[in-house]
């Protein structure tokens, strides 16, 4: 899924609360190079997301968003990792946003969040540490036509999953 996040804000004094279920499958595929053997630690995964906005100054936004997810693996067959199974808690993620400028038919935003390590890394929920990204924002906008586009960095710990 690829996500593209706008320089729009809301109206000063704003509240917004999301709630938005995702499903996946087999998100999580372990197999040798070969490609002759595979497991699936994580082989269904339903994810509620509930997530709160507030915007104020009539250029910035702050959000927080939860994900709860309820998974499933098969047994593994030759990796040896076991698999995810139940509900769990994912990483808790914190959002600041800021218009910067608008030229019409150009507008410029930028955002910065950080994820909290909440997740349960036996689950594959969560990242081990914590992590931040950053990103610049621009916006198009002519009659019928709207384009956006990101461009940023992610700051994160390296993980390995196992060494089979």
């Amino acid at each position: 899924m690829l996500t593209v996040e706008s320089t729009a804000v809301g109206a000063p004094g704003a509240f917004s609360f999301d709630a938005w279920v995702d499903y996946a499958r087999n998100p999580l595929v372990v197999e040798t190079a070969d490609g002759e053997m595979v497991d699936h630690p994580v082989a269904n995964r339903a994810t509620l997301e509930l997530a709160g906005a507030y915007a104020f100054g009539g250029r910035f936004e702050v959000s927080g968003a939860l994900p709860i997810l309820s998974q499933g693996g098969n047994d593994p067959r030759f990796s040896g990792i076991a698999a995810a199974d139940g509900s769990a808690l994912g990483d808790l993620r914190f959002r600041g946003k800021a218009f910067l400028y608008a030229r019409r038919p150009f507008a410029f935003g930028s955002s910065a969040e950080v994820t909290l390590p909440t997740g349960s890394e036996s689950q594959f929920a969560g990242a081990p540490g914590p992590s931040a990204a950053v990103r610049l924002l621009v916006d198009y906008s002519t009659g019928p036509i709207d384009v956006a586009a990101n461009a940023g960095a992610l700051m994160r710990q390296k993980a390995e999953l196992a060494d089979v």
